[in-house]
């Protein structure tokens, strides 16, 4: 369960954020967006849809980019499988030539 809202917290971050905002204006606590929360205007409707989706797809891909420069094993690295000795489990990790 941790695993998979870490791994869709990025996606959803901009749009919950949004959503806080929107929640705080209905209820006055946020005076400069009430004009998105009109009475004539729904939710979805008022919601900026494209900056939504642009600032998610910002975001994954920030996400993607920092955690593709900072892990990874140095090139010509090989992978040791974890395996059992002595009847205790040693944990797999990247040995280099």
């Amino acid at each position: 369960m941790i695993r998979a809202l870490a791994e869709f917290a990025p996606a959803l971050l901009p749009i919950l954020i949004y959503a806080a905002l929107v929640l705080a204006a209905r209820y006055g606590l946020v005076q400069s967006i009430v004009r998105l929360t009109r009475a004539d205007r729904g939710f979805s409707a008022a919601a900026p849809w494209g900056w939504l989706i642009a600032a998610t797809i910002a975001t994954a891909l920030g996400c993607a980019l920092a955690l593709a420069t900072s892990e990874g094993a140095k090139p010509g690295s090989t992978y040791e499988p974890a395996r059992v000795e002595d009847g205790r489990l040693v944990p797999g990790e990247m040995k280099r030539p």
